[in-house]
């Protein structure tokens, strides 16, 4: 039983020294540096600067209602054959990350691309069922129309 006791109050002693040095001890309730400061409520840091404007530039480049429209009734009226992706290529591949390295993408009908806006550094292609935008210089899916070809 004393060994349970010491070895609660050790764990108990460690826990304390752990959370007291992050600030973290119940009943600690200070507040943040900027909270009293009223003159620093509405400053807007370089990072959240460059994240808006990487967000703006990034919604400049993304499906549009019309976009997809197009795409969309373009597949209905000439239908074309499309395999899946093999799941490992799959799970690798989404809106947001780099096109996964050997995927095989073809490019849209000719007729197609002329229909859609002309997006500089960016690329229509088709993957697996797919419709994607990709950014040329990373190889980044910016956007994607899921099962297009289905």
């Amino acid at each position: 039983m004393k060994a349970l006791n010491r070895t609660i109050l050790a764990i108990a002693t460690l826990m304390s020294a752990v959370l007291g040095s992050t600030g973290c001890v119940a009943g600690d309730q200070q507040k943040p540096a900027h909270a009293s400061d009223k003159s620093n409520r509405y400053e807007v840091t370089e990072q959240q600067t460059t994240q808006h404007r990487y967000e703006s530039e990034r919604h400049d480049h993304v499906f549009g209602d019309d976009d997809r429209r197009i795409i969309i009734d373009y597949f209905h009226r000439q239908p074309m054959q499309a395999q899946p992706l093999p799941p490992g290529i799959a799970k690798n591949y989404a809106r947001g990350k780099p096109l996964p390295p050997g995927i095989a993408k073809r490019y849209l009908p000719g007729e197609l691309n002329h229909m859609l806006p002309a997006r500089p550094g960016y690329e229509y292609a088709i993957v697996g069922r797919d419709v994607v935008l990709i950014e040329l210089a990373t190889h980044l899916v910016v956007d994607m129309l899921v099962d297009v070809l289905n």
